[in-house]
């Protein structure tokens, strides 16, 4: 994992160091930070015909590669609520139904710096198929049969997972 502080963000002092995997301390002051994951979700939205969604990433980390929707929880969400606002604002698409599937840990690199993550999924029914992409975020959306899609064309290791889960149950 790489350290992302190179200071006390208490006194400034540049005796801020690696004690343990998770946790950094300054020998000036005694500030102690616990570096633990962040929180993420992502959806695999199956439609009436057992068709699963997946996006093609339109920014890094992964760009152009094909994924599930979701993001980061934030403060004070559920991760219920996180996962309904961000298929909302990334398809435009509204669940009538969401139920929790597995949890993976992740690596995130963004900026450089390399965030631990736990990403929670779930599966999930759309109200409707019809999306409206959010194209910051989105390339493009397809729906493919499981024995369509190809493991090593999604983004990330934890998501690989988690269909792999999906597919054995």
């Amino acid at each position: 994992m790489n350290q992302p502080f190179k200071f006390c963000p208490r006194c400034g002092a540049s005796s801020f160091q690696q004690q343990a995997r998770n946790l950094l301390s300054c020998s000036n002051c005694g500030f102690h930070f616990y570096r633990n994951p962040a929180v993420a979700v992502a959806a695999i939205i199956v439609d009436s015909e057992s068709k699963i969604l997946l996006i093609r990433r339109a920014k890094d980390p992964a760009k152009g590669k094909l994924a599930l929707p979701g993001g980061f929880v934030d403060f004070d969400e559920t991760a219920e609520s996180a996962l309904h606002r961000e298929i909302s604002e990334e398809l435009g698409l509204a669940l009538q139904s969401i139920a929790y599937l597995t949890s993976q840990p992740n690596q995130y690199l963004y900026r450089e710096v390399t965030y631990p993550v736990l990403d929670l999924f779930f599966v999930c029914r759309p109200v409707a198929t019809e999306t409206s992409l959010m194209r910051t975020e989105v390339e493009s959306v397809c729906w493919l049969a499981p024995d369509e899609i190809d493991l090593r064309e999604i983004a990330f290791d934890s998501m690989r997972e988690a269909l792999r889960c999906y597919f054995a149950r």
